[in-house]
């Protein structure tokens, strides 16, 4: 007898060792975010006209006779802007602390963080956001061979995660 099991390739046999627990943390951290004020800050960005594109070049601007107009609606606040750059940097240099609290006083010495963007930046970064999007990526390539890229991709997503928990525990006080 045969089984007609598809056998998991590296990848997949990565992702779905730990699927269950990254499911668990977003969901958590999606709920916490609902419950926070992060909607509030939203609101008040917009509001105070504090709203940025974060990703405005020629790709994102429709030229019309007389007028322009946006054709990708990313605006965000600065604190989504020193979310990208903070977790980028992070993930980059393993989580080091002293890293991530020089950056972020390097922020606050130009403009001081509200505590309920404190909150959302920590929530935001708390969110394993790299796992997800290295599966997404994965899902959507359409390879007849696995990239060993994205492998590496998926192992450092998951072997950061104790890294950044500390990180997000010492600086933020989330524990999750």
């Amino acid at each position: 007898f045969r089984s007609k099991r598809v056998v998991k390739n590296e990848f997949e046999a990565l992702y779905l060792k730990h699927f269950e627990a990254m499911y668990e943390k977003a969901c958590a951290i999606t709920a916490a975010m609902e419950q926070s004020g992060c909607m509030q800050i939203y609101e008040k960005n917009v509001a105070e006209n504090r709203m940025m594109h974060g990703d405005y070049n020629y790709h994102n601007i429709l030229i019309l006779p007389g007028d322009t107009a946006n054709v990708h609606d990313l605006f965000h606040s600065n604190v989504q802007d020193l979310y990208y750059f903070l977790r980028k940097a992070m993930e980059k240099y393993r989580w080091k602390q002293k890293l991530g609290v020089g950056i972020i006083r390097a922020y606050e010495r130009q403009r001081r963080l509200e505590p309920g963007e404190w909150e959302y930046l920590g929530l935001q970064l708390a969110y394993p956001e790299k796992f997800w999007k290295t599966a997404s990526s994965y899902c959507r390539s359409n390879k007849a061979w696995l990239p060993e890229k994205s492998v590496e991709k998926l192992e450092l997503a998951v072997n950061q995660e104790e890294e950044k928990t500390n990180f997000l525990k010492t600086i933020f006080g989330i524990h999750l």
